[in-house]
């Protein structure tokens, strides 16, 4: 009797390292490919690559199917193919303190935005009273509630915004009030 020879074909499989993928900054796959030796990368935007942890930058925003052919050395093949999407960039910087004391330095609350077109921001005490809202990007909250300067200490917020690709999202953060 002949010597049986198991073949264990490869299985292809990959991942992405971040939970959200933007466009123009670079992704980096992670190669999850058990018994493979040479790999072929298919994008799904007409770029490619044989790296076995490649990385790719999309430019533009949307879907994108990405497949990876995994080959073991005896020529056996798995493909495998994935769609992910890719949001247009957006990002919120919100400070972490604020001073309004009147004096010329950094006496309100604002923030700064990039690829976001609409926001309701709600900023709380520590008994869960809102102190101010705003729905515009450009609000500035001058640390007053009733026209009275609200007591130091630190504040919750909480921000939901559409970005500029239609995706609704939430953070939510503290500030400091110091006087």
């Amino acid at each position: 009797g002949g010597v049986e020879v198991a073949i264990v074909k490869p299985t292809a499989n990959f991942t992405i390292s971040s939970e959200t993928v933007f466009n123009n900054l670079p992704i980096q796959f992670q190669n999850l490919t058990v018994n493979g030796n040479t790999y072929v990368w298919d994008f799904g935007d007409n770029n490619g690559s044989t790296d076995v942890h490649p990385s790719n930058i999309y430019t533009e925003p949307g879907f994108y199917d990405v497949t990876l052919i995994a080959y073991d050395e005896k020529g056996c093949t798995d493909t495998i193919m994935r769609p992910i999407e890719i949001e247009e960039e957006w990002y919120i910087y919100v400070p972490n303190a604020f001073t309004p004391d009147g004096d010329r330095f950094n006496n309100d609350f604002r923030i700064s935005t990039v690829g976001i077109q609409t926001l309701n921001i709600a900023i709380y005490n520590r008994w869960g009273e809102t102190v101010f809202t705003a729905s515009e990007l450009d609000f500035i909250w001058d640390g007053t509630y009733t026209g009275l300067y609200v007591p130091d200490g630190v504040y919750t917020y909480k921000i939901e915004f559409l970005t500029n690709s239609e995706r609704r999202k939430t953070i939510a953060g503290h500030v400091n009030v110091l006087k």
